[in-house]
């Protein structure tokens, strides 16, 4: 894939011709950018080896929106290596919002096609919380757009590596376990994906911990929870991590921020992808893409119910957004 990069770009910059190149900030070039149909306004990314940015505002005004963020946090998805068209977007996110620019161009198969001034197009989609509030269309003859290296050999630069399995960066060297952390054991006669219980922990809290071990995280306050079923739960919400204490037991974790991390390393922020190197595979035969993985803890002997249960959300760049930990029945 990386030859066709290579190609396609060098057919691209030919055919770009008298297309003006968008203003970005000082030392940084152009990924893409355009003018959105029926609107005089415009938008683009921009990116240097250590930085990528986002803008859009009106035509030749400054800015009414700037975002900027490390190389290797930049939410880009490379171009698939198969279909006609060749297209990459990049998403931004600010408090709660994601801007999804994309921008690309129908491959020519003619010298015909290659002079059609309309194989270009590109768009910026806008959602909050997941849910799409606009798509907007680029004016075709506007869009700039520079396949080839790119955003794609900054990331590179900076230690990380495109997987097309789970559509997500990973750290080249990201630390594999051996042996693989992921078991197979018998639960309720079949054959589970399962974690050791020495895995249920959150930065040195672990599941079934006394409340005495707890120290200084805060003080337990009263939940609803489990209120229906009789069971009197209470939380301690540190920061960033969530504690349920049952009878004065760990009975539940819930980590929100990278500051609490499993002993294997798993922490918010980690890529799905380091994800799956991390544990040895993708447990419960799920898709490397899901959005959430799941997984038991292994019981020690065949047929026996476990008691742990561990969950991992995915956020929309494919990194851990939540980690729960929760046991099966206190």
């Amino acid at each position: 894939m990386r030859q066709l990069r290579v190609v396609w770009g060098a057919v691209l910059l030919c055919s770009l011709g008298s297309v003006v190149i968008a203003d970005c900030p000082e030392g940084q070039e152009p990924f893409a950018s355009c003018e959105i149909a029926g609107r005089n306004t415009e938008v683009f990314v921009c990116f240097d080896e250590s930085r990528a940015t986002y803008r859009y505002g009106a035509v030749g005004q400054q800015p009414d929106l700037e975002l900027s963020v490390p190389i290797q946090d930049v939410d880009f998805k490379p171009w698939s290596g198969v279909g006609r068209a060749i297209v990459e977007n990049v998403s931004f996110y600010n408090q709660g919002h994601r801007y999804t620019v994309f921008a690309g161009f129908d491959r020519p198969f003619s010298e015909e096609e290659v002079e059609r001034e309309d194989r270009h197009f590109g768009g910026l989609e806008v959602a909050r919380d997941g849910l799409v509030l606009a798509e907007l269309e680029c004016e075709p003859a506007s869009v700039n757009y520079g396949f080839g290296g790119g955003i794609y050999d900054a990331k590179t630069a900076a230690g990380y590596q495109w997987d097309d399995v789970s559509h997500s960066w990973t750290e080249a060297e990201y630390p594999v376990i051996r042996p693989k952390l992921l078991q197979q054991e018998v639960q309720n006669g079949m054959e589970e994906d399962c974690l050791p219980e020495t895995e249920f922990a959150l930065g040195g809290v672990a599941m079934g911990d006394p409340l005495s071990k707890l120290g200084k995280l805060g003080s337990p306050e009263p939940v609803e929870i489990g209120v229906e079923a009789g069971v009197a739960v209470d939380r301690i919400s540190a920061e960033g991590l969530q504690i349920d204490v049952f009878q004065n037991r760990v009975i539940g974790l819930e980590a929100m921020s990278s500051n609490w991390e499993t002993p294997s390393g798993i922490a918010v922020g980690v890529a799905r992808g380091d994800v799956v190197k991390v544990l040895g595979g993708v447990p419960g035969g799920e898709a490397a893409t899901a959005a959430r993985f799941g997984v038991l803890g292994c019981a020690g002997e065949a047929d026996e119910s476990p008691n742990w249960y561990m969950g991992m959300t995915f956020g929309p760049d494919g990194r851990v957004q939540a980690i729960g930990m929760t046991h099966l029945a206190p």
